[in-house]
């Protein structure tokens, strides 16, 4: 789960270089009316963040990936992730640094740079050149909520202003919501992690603890409510670019993002009628 503050320039960035491919078709058709001989598919994948960047409210630990043990099972999951034949790979970055993102992609593929720690590269990237893809396509949405971010949407401080201290360190407890083995790959190959993390019950784990915050506040005043409703906002807006970037029947995206979203994003998936979806734990049996 994240925390967002609200930053001006980063909007003003926003509104500048939003990426022109989100606008290059439009939608031709209500998504109820696509069946399942004219959908495009996806594959969510869901991860831990490997780079350790610290920014959720409850953060791995995630070992080197740049040691060679850990390399070669990178490369033994991007084998396995190829033979779904994804023909768009898109990451958690953020739309205003899709081109940015890219220029880095073919800096990697030239050889002029190396491949950082984070999933994004070290999945995304590694099989974009694997797969002699041309892009990578940035598809993270950070708005501010209505108002930016004010007290309405600090469920964290309100519970603890108010006596709900409990609740607030439970859902800061790995152990309390189901998710500690899930955020360490511990004696687990990479491809065996991600897997496990992929299943129904792994998913449904980091899924469910929103149910929780969601109860932070009273019958009138909801803090935690407040801030889930903008996190599933958030969760629609990568939806909505996912889906303008797959507009014809044989495109197959695969989507490698922070697992707490996986959920949601299979579920849009599904219930809109937008794509056909396959399984990340199945492709990676």
């Amino acid at each position: 789960m994240k925390h967002g503050r609200w930053d001006k320039s980063k909007y003003l960035a926003f509104l500048v270089f939003y990426p022109m491919w989100v606008y290059a078709e439009p939608v031709p058709q209500l998504l109820v009316e696509r069946t399942n001989e004219n959908r495009p598919t996806l594959l969510v994948l869901g991860s831990m963040h490997f780079s350790n960047p610290g920014l959720d409210n409850i953060n791995a630990e995630v070992d080197d990936v740049l040691t060679a043990a850990r390399q070669n099972e990178i490369q033994d999951l991007a084998d396995k992730l190829a033979e779904f034949r994804p023909t768009h790979i898109a990451v958690e970055v953020s739309h205003a640094n899709h081109d940015r993102f890219n220029g880095y992609y073919q800096d990697y593929v030239t050889g002029a740079a190396e491949l950082d720690r984070s999933e994004a590269s070290q999945i995304g990237l590694r099989m974009a050149k694997m797969l002699g893809h041309e892009t990578v396509y940035a598809v993270d949405w950070q708005g501010a909520p209505p108002g930016g971010y004010t007290e309405d949407y600090n469920w964290h401080d309100y519970g603890q202003a108010n006596g709900l201290d409990e609740r607030v360190a439970a859902l800061n407890n790995p152990e309390l919501l189901g998710i500690a083995d899930y955020m360490q790959p511990g004696t687990r190959s990479m491809t065996e992690w991600l897997r496990d993390m992929n299943s129904e019950d792994g998913l449904l784990a980091f899924h469910r603890m929103y149910y929780d915050v969601a109860q932070i506040g009273t019958e009138d005043y909801s803090p935690g409510a407040i801030w889930v409703g903008h996190w599933h906002v958030r969760n629609l807006m990568i939806f909505n670019n996912l889906v303008l970037l797959a507009q014809d029947t044989d495109d197959r995206v695969l989507v490698i993002y922070g697992v707490s979203h996986a959920y949601s994003l299979r579920k849009f998936a599904i219930e809109s009628g937008a794509f056909n979806v396959v399984n990340a734990s199945d492709v990676l049996q």
